[in-house]
């Protein structure tokens, strides 16, 4: 059994309502799939590591594997997001290649609709068994390794269109 731990609205306190989505490699390309309402875009991603800070325990040391905003293009604004490819962002604060992160990283996704900005959040452990596909695959007809955190449904390959049935909208989780 596969467990991603996701969060929404604040990293470190869940709501009760949960987001997620969905992971598969393409190639050597690892790609989430967050899933959002046609209302709603990719804003930017954050892949980061959080460690007690000694001085402050109410602030955790934040360690920043991979930090990109302002999509360029549909594909990655609307979720489909290449993990460590700055190619689908204007804007790079951290650089990294996901095959060299840590075995656990946190995943923390901003995305918007004409009203709000809202965040959410997933807990990566990389040794999850992700589908693999081979290069040139699409991603938008592809299966992902997928996990309903409200109890809809259990760990398994699911389409885009599963995915995205199952959660709603991203902002209905905040």
């Amino acid at each position: 059994m596969f467990s991603v731990l996701v969060m929404s609205g604040c990293m470190f306190f869940p709501s009760e309502s949960f987001y997620s989505g969905g992971f598969a490699w393409v190639g050597d390309d690892l790609y989430l799939y967050a899933p959002m309402c046609e209302s709603e875009k990719l804003e930017a991603v954050q892949v980061y590591t959080a460690e007690e800070n000694p001085t402050d325990h109410n602030q955790p040391l934040i360690t920043d594997h991979w930090n990109v905003s302002a999509p360029v293009d549909e594909m990655t604004s609307n979720g489909w997001i290449v993990l460590g490819d700055d190619a689908g962002f204007g804007r790079v604060l951290a650089d990294g290649e996901p095959k060299l992160w840590p075995t656990e990283v946190f995943i923390k996704l901003t995305q918007s609709d004409d009203q709000d900005e809202f965040t959410s959040g997933l807990y990566f452990p990389r040794e999850l068994d992700i589908p693999a596909y081979p290069v040139g695959s699409d991603p938008l007809t592809i299966d992902y390794l997928f996990e309903n955190p409200n109890g809809r449904s259990g760990p398994g390959l699911y389409s885009p269109e599963e995915i995205r049935d199952q959660m709603g909208c991203a902002k209905q989780h905040f």
